[in-house]
């Protein structure tokens, strides 16, 4: 299974595209659709990217950092939009916190009813020493809840 078009281009909106880098709202050095440069802030060496390399990286990670660690850590048949919902998640929050997702909801056992309130708990992230709920955060999130309990289109 891959991303769908339509769930690319809703991550890409809440990522955002800036072609200079920059701190992201937790403080990490980034680029592009959220392409993470490094961990901690911009220390200098960091350059602008094109438009054509940060849409080439968007694409590379969504498959290396979130399509991968689903087949990896999620054992349970899929919907495209459960799918999709959990690709946005994984994308934006990495593959340990998938696999807590997965862990904590039971998913792998076929909960599923249980990961859309699971997912809106993520809205959180350190911001000067603080965890706070972000607001872009809680509208993806909230997006992605929708999105995993919606039906499929058949």
């Amino acid at each position: 299974m891959r991303t769908s078009s339509a769930s690319i281009a809703k991550i890409a909106s809440f990522e955002g595209c800036r072609l200079s880098p920059y701190n992201d709202a937790a403080g990490n050095a980034t680029v592009g659709v959220g392409h993470l440069l490094h961990r901690g802030p911009l220390d200098g060496t960091e350059v602008p990217i094109t438009e054509a390399q940060a849409l080439s990286l968007f694409a590379q990670d969504l498959v290396k950092l979130a399509e991968v660690y689903i087949l990896s850590f999620v054992h349970v048949p899929l919907n495209q939009n459960q799918y999709d919902a959990l690709v946005s998640f994984t994308y934006n929050l990495a593959c340990g916190t998938l696999k807590n997702l997965a862990s904590e909801t039971g998913l792998n056992q076929g909960n599923y009813a249980r990961v859309p309130q699971a997912i809106l708990e993520y809205d959180k992230a350190h911001v000067q020493g603080q965890l706070v709920a972000l607001p872009g955060l809680t509208r993806r999130r909230q997006w992605e809840a929708q999105l995993f309990s919606a039906p499929a289109e058949a």
